[in-house]
């Protein structure tokens, strides 16, 4: 290889984004604007995308992309120097972190950095960076551990208490929400919207379908073409939650990326009410409405208190988006690093080391130890 060709690869990158059904603020769109915006603040020209969407990252197993990429990098065909990564837990949540390490020290091997762009380290060589590389795989892969826990004994508990668990609702059968004493709060209308679209693919006509079920036909009718008009994503977060047939037929007078928006908003304020939602469309810009000529009109609202109540639900959007809904993950990270902090602390050779070269990282490591115990 040239020395020009050598100068053209080192400012050549690759990203891969990953991304479970665990957390929607993992989506690889998200993933993507950090990288880069990564990139362009380094100069560096992406010239591959690798994508895992809907994999999990426990192990490389049924993740074709990263898979490929690791083969192109030790193959040789990597015409790039770097690999763009959101985080570590992007790169993988895998059981044992010498795993994760060792695809790293592949690519290493192979003349290629990985970069971890949304991490507060910079994945330099360093003792520090390698400290903290390593907590975070641990964490990475503790998470899913305590996850995996937690969700088993729930199920546990909701079938020694008669419920059934496990995937889709047989035909006939409509899933409900229930209160602590057992009382039907309601149905979920998506949910039957689902069995209703998966039932006529399978032949059944709608007639058949209100008759076996006991709905009325236009009801069934209503339901069919439910989401029509509706994000995917923005259906998958209100799945299974109560919201009325009026709420969703509000959803579709906003754009596409509003309906996530609004999804995600009534998600975290736990308020699916129709009210609600129509205080959602009536706090949307024009330029997000499907029908910006329509004239938002509500009984009792002038037009100066609708654009009022735009500018104070655009500053509520930004509040939810800067508080997000991540606090329990980040407080079970937050224990998890204390406790693996401490074991380092407790090592001579490594506490010695910090001290000699980091004694700054070292007294914030202290802190945490000590807040641990305090």
């Amino acid at each position: 290889m040239s020395r020009d060709d050598e100068q053209l690869r080192a400012k050549r990158a690759a990203l891969y984004v990953r991304m479970s059904t665990e957390h929607q603020q993992y989506s690889t769109s998200n993933q993507r604007d950090v990288i880069l915006a990564y990139a362009n603040l380094r100069g560096l020209e992406i010239v591959k995308d690798y994508s895992d969407d809907g994999k999990s990252g426990l192990n490389i197993e049924g993740r074709d992309s990263l898979a490929q990429m690791i083969r192109d990098v030790e193959e040789g065909k990597a015409d790039y120097s770097t690999i763009l990564v959101y985080d570590v837990s992007r790169w993988g949540r895998f059981q044992d972190a010498d795993e994760s390490a060792h695809y790293e020290f592949v690519c290493r091997r192979a003349g290629v950095s990985v970069h971890y762009c949304a991490e507060q380290f910079e994945n330099d060589g360093t003792p520090v960076s390698t400290i903290i590389k390593g907590v975070k795989r641990m964490m990475a892969g503790e998470y899913s551990r305590e996850l995996s826990t937690k969700v088993f004994q729930g199920a546990c508990r909701l079938v020694t208490l008669g419920y059934r668990q496990g995937g889709t609702a047989g035909f006939g059968l409509r899933r409900v929400l229930i209160d602590g004493g057992g009382n039907r709060k309601g149905e979920l209308k998506i949910q039957c919207h689902k069995m209703i679209v998966k039932a006529v693919k399978h032949g059944a006509t709608v007639e058949r379908i209100a008759a076996s079920l006991n709905m009325p036909l236009n009801l069934v009718r209503g339901l069919l073409t439910l989401l029509d008009g509706i994000n995917e994503e923005a259906a998958h977060l209100l799945r299974d939650k109560i919201i009325s047939p009026k709420g969703i037929r509000l959803l579709k007078k906003v754009s596409s990326l509003r309906q996530i928006e609004m999804a995600e908003i009534m998600v975290n304020a736990n308020n699916f009410g129709t009210g609600y939602v129509e205080a959602l469309v009536l706090g949307t810009p024009k330029d997000q409405l499907v029908n910006p000529d329509e004239t938002k009109v509500k009984s009792g609202l002038s037009t100066e208190d609708i654009a009022r109540m735009e500018r104070e639900m655009e500053s509520l959007e930004r509040s939810f988006k800067a508080v997000e809904t991540n606090y329990t993950e980040n407080m079970m990270n937050l224990t998890l690093a204390r406790g693996y902090i401490k074991r380092l602390l407790g090592n001579p050779k490594i506490k010695k080391l910090l001290a000699a070269t980091e004694p700054e990282f070292l007294a914030e490591f202290e802190n945490l130890a000590a807040a641990e115990s305090a």
